[in-house]
C-alpha cells in the first residue's frame, strides 16, 4: 500500500503560555500538496527505511507509533515500512508527524485493531501535537495543546502558496525556548476570532484582507534565532512585493495566491540562494487518502525556479 503523507502550513498560529510541559495553542492549518510517499507491508519482522537526502534518527516519529500501538495491544506488528522524504525535517511543514499520522492510520487497518477514533487520536496526541491534525487531514482549527481538531467543512476554493524551504533545520525546542524566555505570548481567545473572520475571508478568495490578518507567534523568536531567515523574508517581500509568512516554528516561508499563474509570475533573482522553491496548492481529505503508484510526479506540486 502506498500513500501520501502531505505537508502542512499555518496559515495562522497563536501561541499561550507554557502550561506544565506544553504551550497551548490555536491555529488553523491546510494540508498541501507537497508529500512524502510512504509504503505499508506486512512483513515477518519490522523494518523502516527512509529514502531520504537527510539524516533521519533512529527514534523517530514512525518508530514510536509502533512501539505504541505494540505497547496498548501487547503484541508484535510486523511491518516493512518505505518512506520516500520530499518533506524537510525542521522546516515547519510537519513532515515527520504527517508520516506518523499514515503509518498509524494503515497499520490500525491493516492489522484490523480494535480501537476508536478517540483512542486512536489519544496515541496520535502521545507521539506529537500535529499528529491529530494529520487525521483528519483538512483545513481544520487546532486548539488545546494539537489535540482538539475541528475541520472546516463548508467549501473553501483552491488556493496557491510559492513555498521556500531554507537549506537547514529549524529547531522548535529552540524557537519555543526563545519565546519562553521573553515572555511575548498571545491571547488564545483573541486568535480563535481572528481565524474564524480568516476562514470566511479565504472562502470569499480575499486574499488580500486574509494576509492582514494572517499571523504567526512563532516568527519572531524563530528570526531572533535565525538571522538569515529574516533577512530572506525581507529581501523577498521587497523584491516581490508580496507578504511572505513563516510557516510552524520555521523556517519554511511561503505567501499566498489566487492562482497558480500568479505565484508563476513572480521573480526572486539571486535571493535564498540554496534554499528550495516550490508552487503548490491547498490539499484535501479526498485527494490525499487516493492511492499513487508510488512516484512523486503524480503530486500536484511544481519546483520553482527563480529568475
Amino acid at each position: 500500500m502506498k500513500v501520501l503523507a502531505p505537508a502542512k502550513i499555518n496559515l495562522f498560529l497563536e501561541v499561550g503560555e507554557k502550561k506544565e510541559k506544553f504551550h497551548p495553542i490555536v491555529s488553523l492549518i491546510t494540508p498541501i500538496s507537497f508529500s512524502d510517499i510512504v509504503e505499508i507491508e506486512k512483513s515477518k519482522k519490522t523494518e523502516i527505511i527512509f529514502h531520504s537526502k537527510w539524516e533521519i534518527p533512529v527514534d523517530n516519529t514512525v518508530k514510536k507509533t509502533l512501539d505504541l500501538l505494540e505497547t496498548k495491544f501487547k503484541t508484535d506488528i510486523p511491518v516493512k515500512i518505505d518512506i520516500w522524504k520530499r518533506i524537510p525535517p525542521g522546516s515547519g511543514l510537519g513532515g515527520g508527524s504527517s508520516n506518523a499520522a499514515v503509518v498509524l492510520e494503515n497499520v490500525i487497518q491493516m492489522f484490523n485493531l480494535d480501537i476508536s477514533e478517540k483512542e486512536m487520536l489519544k496515541i496520535a496526541l502521545n507521539i506529537g501535537s500535529d499528529v491529530p491534525f494529520f487525521i483528519y487531514k483538512n483545513l481544520s482549527i487546532v486548539s488545546g495543546f494539537g489535540e482538539i481538531v475541528k475541520p472546516v467543512n463548508n467549501y473553501i476554493p483552491t488556493y496557491y502558496f510559492l513555498l521556500l524551504v531554507p537549506p537547514i533545520r529549524i529547531s522548535t525546542k529552540d524557537v519555543y525556548e526563545q519565546l519562553d524566555k521573553k515572555r511575548e505570548f498571545g491571547n488564545l481567545t483573541n486568535g480563535l476570532k481572528k481565524i474564524k473572520i480568516l476562514v470566511g475571508l479565504l472562502r470569499e478568495r480575499e486574499f488580500e484582507k486574509a494576509e492582514s490578518i494572517m499571523y504567526n507567534r512563532l516568527e519572531k523568536p524563530c528570526f531572533e534565532i535565525w538571522e538569515e531567515g529574516k533577512e530572506v523574508m525581507k529581501e523577498i517581500e521587497k523584491m516581490s512585493g508580496r507578504k511572505f509568512f513563516l510557516s510552524g516554528s520555521g523556517g519554511s516561508l511561503f505567501s499566498i495566491f489566487r492562482e497558480k499563474r500568479e505565484a508563476e509570475t513572480i521573480k526572486l533573482g539571486d535571493v535564498a540562494v540554496g534554499w528550495d522553491f516550490f508552487i503548490i496548492e491547498c490539499f484535501n481529505n479526498s485527494k490525499i487518502k487516493e492511492e499513487i503508484n508510488g512516484n512523486n510526479r503524480n503530486q500536484n506540486f511544481a519546483r520553482y525556479k527563480s529568475e
